[in-house]
C-alpha cells in the first residue's frame, strides 16, 4: 500500500508544480508522523486548533484540483 501521495500523484499522472509538490510532502508528512510513536507527541504539540483549521482548508482546496485532475485522465 502505497501511503506517499507524491508517488500516488505520480502514478496518476499528474503534473504539480513545486507548491502542490510541497503540499502533498507535508500531508504525507502528517501520515507519518501519527503512526509512529516517536513522533506523535510532537505533532500533537503543534496540531492547534488553528493549525488544524489552516490544513484542512488547503486541503479542501486541493481536493477540488484532484478531482479536476482525475477527470481530465
Amino acid at each position: 500500500m502505497i501511503h506517499n501521495l507524491l508517488r500516488l500523484a505520480g502514478k496518476a499522472g499528474m503534473e504539480m508544480d513545486k507548491k502542490k509538490e510541497d503540499f502533498f510532502a507535508e500531508v504525507t508528512e502528517f501520515n507519518i508522523t501519527a503512526r509512529y510513536e516517536d513522533y506523535k507527541l510532537e505533532f500533537y504539540k503543534k496540531c492547534t486548533k488553528e493549525y488544524a483549521y489552516e490544513w484542512l482548508e488547503q486541503i479542501k482546496t486541493y481536493r477540488q484540483w484532484i478531482k479536476k485532475e482525475l477527470l481530465k485522465l
